[in-house]
């Protein structure tokens, strides 16, 4: 019993001993350290991957905006024969002249 109050006692002596950490914020280089979060940025693969996806879908908003146009088309069909009908009644389905749709 003796022996375990001697351990104790010293101890408590040992731990009231100890000193905290010296701090390292006066160290700090703070133009070196913004360099390395603005290179860290530059380089995450995951802001690469988000970029790329920025600029892949920039370019489908302009191909979306085209293809409007798409349903709109104008067509001159014209056969040089000397016919003056407009269609054909032996091929109904060939046209001479102007097709909008």
């Amino acid at each position: 019993m003796m022996r375990a109050a001697i351990l104790s006692v010293v101890l408590f002596f040992s731990l009231n001993v100890a000193t905290a950490q010296e701090s390292f914020i006066g160290n700090i280089n703070y133009p070196l350290l913004q360099k390395y979060v603005d290179l860290a940025k530059q380089n995450y693969p995951k802001r690469k991957m988000y970029k790329a996806s920025e600029l892949s879908a920039k370019a489908k908003v302009g191909v979306a905006k085209a293809t409007y146009l798409d349903a709109f088309t104008a067509a001159y069909n014209y056969r040089p024969d000397n016919s003056s009908a407009a269609i054909n009644t032996s091929n109904p389905y060939t046209l001479n002249g102007i097709q909008l749709g």
